[in-house]
């Protein structure tokens, strides 16, 4: 059995003036987090304490720029 496995390095850019607005609920949130997928769509997740109970706002930028750095292939034989 052979594997192959497909590993690319990418670069990210995002607008700040898609960015910037998150950081209104940056500032009241508890936790934070902040993740992204294959494609570049960034999200960040916020925990924001309520009156007796806890909220959580998402806030999503997709890419404005993006550019394959490297890609490395790993091939793997089992026997």
């Amino acid at each position: 059995m052979e594997i192959n496995l497909f590993l690319a390095l990418c670069l990210f850019r995002y607008k700040l003036s898609h960015v910037k607005p998150s950081a209104k609920s940056l500032a009241i949130s508890q936790k934070v987090s902040i993740r992204t997928d294959d494609r570049g769509l960034l999200c960040f997740q916020y925990m924001i304490p309520a009156d007796n109970h806890t909220c959580f706002i998402e806030y999503c930028v997709s890419i404005y720029y993006y550019k394959l750095l490297e890609t490395v292939v790993f091939f793997i034989n089992c026997m």
